[in-house]
Order: C-alpha cells, then structure tokens, then sequence
C-alpha cells in the first residue's frame, strides 16, 4: 500500500478505505446502520478533498439476505449514502463474489438500476474485486494517473487481507478434549 491509501475503518464485516478520488468497500457480512455510517464518512471525507468520486463496492452474493432490504433502518441509511452520491459519483464499480442463482440475479438486477439511473454514472458491475480495482482508476475520462491502477489494486489487497485475518482470529478455536 503507498502512502496515499488509507483504511479508514475495519471490523469483522466490512472494510472502507481511499486513495485520493478513488474509494473502496468490502463488505464481508450484512450490512448494519452503524456500518453504512461508518462507509459514508469515508466518503463525506473524501468529497471534502475532490468534487468527483470513483467508487469500488464488493460483496459476496452469499452474505445477501432479505433483511437487507427490509430493515427501515438499514434503508434510511442507504438512502442517505445514495443522496450523498447523487452527484459526485462519476463511476462505480459493484463487485458481487460469488456464483449461482442469487449472484447472478443481484448482477442482473444491479445493471437494470443503474440503467434507469437518473445521473449517468459509469456503472459496471464485476465478479472479480481485483479486476475491478484495476478498472475503476481508468474510468476517468483522462484516464488512470500513473501508478494509479497498481495502487488500486495493492489497497484492495491490503483491504481483504485484513479482513481475512479479522475473520481468521474471530473465529472459535477447538480444544482437544483429553
């Protein structure tokens, strides 16, 4: 990681991190209020530095639930972040981990929304975290800055593993009973 990255917060689930215009979240887990508050902050920090934003968010298909959609809470927060968006967002790259019905329906589904979005973003939606690190600095009209595209990149790496050994030290350990 270069000295311009930064993670700015990780717990269990989810990690949130930028690289000047360019920020990253990987979310591990369910999303929660408190969670999403902490990921715009992330963002509320950056659009006080750039008008523009580039925007990574990855999740696994199998972390999905309908409570995600159902929590009032939870909703209201969303909204929140997706008003603070509406604007700045000039590309965003939507990382969905994993395979079968329910990844490929939520890709579906989030290339239908960002369609009839009122505010042409440039949206595109990947399978892969790194791939999409590697795009989201070149979705700039002028292109990536030098070195931008690797650093992407290495911050990604950086992200996910911190959340592994976070996932590696939460989990129990089995004592052999004797």
């Amino acid at each position: 990681m270069d000295a311009r990255s930064k993670i700015h917060h990780i717990d269990d689930a989810c990690c949130f991190a930028a690289r000047d215009d360019v920020t990253l979240s990987i979310w591990r887990a369910e999303a929660s209020p408190s969670r999403v508050i902490a990921q715009r902050a992330v963002l509320e920090r950056t659009l006080r530095l750039y008008d523009r934003v580039y925007s990574l968010t990855a999740f696994r298909a199998a972390d999905m639930s309908m409570g995600q959609f159902t929590d009032a809470k939870l909703r209201v927060e969303f909204e929140k972040l997706g008003k603070m968006m509406d604007g700045p967002l000039a590309a965003h790259a939507l990382v969905i981990i994993g395979t079968g019905f329910i990844a490929a329906t939520v890709r579906s589904a989030s290339v239908s929304m960002a369609m009839v979005m009122k505010q042409r973003v440039n949206n595109k939606v990947f399978d892969d975290l790194y791939t999409a690190a590697r795009w989201l600095p070149t979705a700039r009209p002028e292109g990536a800055k030098p070195g931008e595209v690797d650093a992407v990149e290495a911050l990604a790496r950086a992200m996910s593993a911190e959340l592994d050994v976070r996932a590696a030290a939460s989990k129990p350990t089995q004592s052999v009973a004797r």
